[in-house]
């Protein structure tokens, strides 16, 4: 609940106002019940929103593993979770990134904005709207970008 407010408001400091209450409520739920996916997701949702509130930077790598743990304990204790398969996802995207590399539209080699996804009336699942690749070294990128180029958009792309 805090995590979505957080992400609705516009204020900077609103946000990490929501993001640290709905983190502070998160770690109560976990030490209540320790078996509760809604818990861990929400310690993951807030504090991946407060690792991003100024920018995903090297310093976020330190919480990196926690935040893995909350996401994958979530998706133990309940493999069905949507919210939290689409946000695992999106982690393992942005990733490189936070590691020094990137993720790249094959099409163009412009990054890419994760504030753009889609959601797939057929598979219902959010999708990004071309072919993305993701390397934490450059030169693996540039390697996938140049064997990715010339797949065709109209598969990936929205329908």
């Amino acid at each position: 609940m805090e995590c979505e407010a957080g992400r609705r408001s516009s204020v900077r400091d609103e946000r990490q106002a929501h993001f640290e209450r709905g983190r502070a409520f998160g770690d109560q739920a976990v030490t209540l019940d320790g078996q509760s996916a809604e818990a861990h997701f929400a310690v993951f949702c807030n504090m991946g929103e407060l690792m991003r509130l100024d920018g995903e930077t090297l310093s976020s790598v330190f919480q990196l593993r926690r935040l893995n743990a909350e996401i994958d304990r979530t998706l133990e204790l309940n493999p069905e979770y949507t919210e939290a398969m689409a946000a695992k996802g999106i982690l393992l995207i942005r990733l490189p990134r936070l590691l020094g590399g990137d993720a790249v539209w094959v099409h163009d080699g412009r990054s890419v904005d994760f504030r753009e996804p889609w959601l797939d009336e057929r598979t219902h699942m959010l999708r990004l709207r071309g072919i993305v690749a993701c390397a934490h070294d450059r030169a693996v990128l540039a390697t996938l970008v140049d064997v990715a180029r010339h797949w065709s958009p109209e598969r990936y792309g929205r329908t």
